[in-house]
């Protein structure tokens, strides 16, 4: 289905075995674990955001992992400090000149 729908998984950090249960009763019981949540995007998405990923959080109250997307362009801008000229530069620009 998700490949007939033209989706992609997201790269997954963390345990993705995002669902626990037991089988059975008593001595036999087992545990039960398997990928079930998943966060899934189209193709035109991955390319918006390609750095782009799930992490798989620790289970608390449920027995599901909690699943978080952190979506990150591939351009990092970092902000630049305000520029502020200083006149003193002019006369440094003179000095150098009369070398």
């Amino acid at each position: 289905m998700i490949r007939n729908s033209g989706l992609l998984e997201f790269p997954a950090r963390g345990n993705t075995m995002s669902w626990q249960g037991r089988r059975g009763k008593g001595k036999g019981a087992v545990t039960v674990r398997c990928c079930l949540d998943r966060a899934l995007a189209n193709e035109e998405w991955h390319t918006l955001f390609p750095c782009s990923y799930t992490e798989y959080l620790k289970m608390v109250g449920s027995d599901h992992r909690p699943v978080v997307a952190f979506l990150e362009d591939k351009f990092t801008r970092k902000r630049r400090g305000q520029f502020r000229f200083d006149k003193r530069w002019l006369a440094k620009r003179v000095l150098w000149s009369r070398l």
